[in-house]
Order: C-alpha cells, then structure tokens, then sequence
C-alpha cells in the first residue's frame, strides 16, 4: 500500500478556530487536492453535505483560506 501525503499550509490550520473548521479545512484541500487543484463547481449546499458540516464552519472556514 502507497502512502499519500497532502502539504497543508500551517497557517490555514492555526487559523482554524476549532476542531470543526480544521476538519472543513483538510477537507477542502483533499478535495482541491483530488481535482489537481483546478477550479470545481461546489455550491454551500453540496460543501456542507460533503464535508459533514454546517453551512457556518464552512463559510467561516472558507473565509480564513
């Protein structure tokens, strides 16, 4: 089995102001990450239920990156 690795800015994560927006956060990056960090389509709706949050860690989390 390969290993994956994935660089997170430190700042975005110290930015994170609880364990819910750094969840948002790493989840954000394996997604541009996963889309070899081109522009993707991602409506509040589809980020809140593909990342499992509410739609206000997501907007915040989005505001720190």
């Amino acid at each position: 089995m390969s290993r994956q690795y994935l660089r997170i800015h430190i700042e975005a994560l110290e930015a994170a102001r609880s364990p819910a927006q750094m969840a948002v956060i790493v989840g954000l990056y394996r997604l541009a990450d996963a889309q070899r960090w081109q522009p993707f389509p991602a409506s509040d709706r589809w980020l809140c239920a593909r990342l499992r949050a509410s739609k206000s860690v997501v907007r915040r989390a989005l505001q720190i990156l």
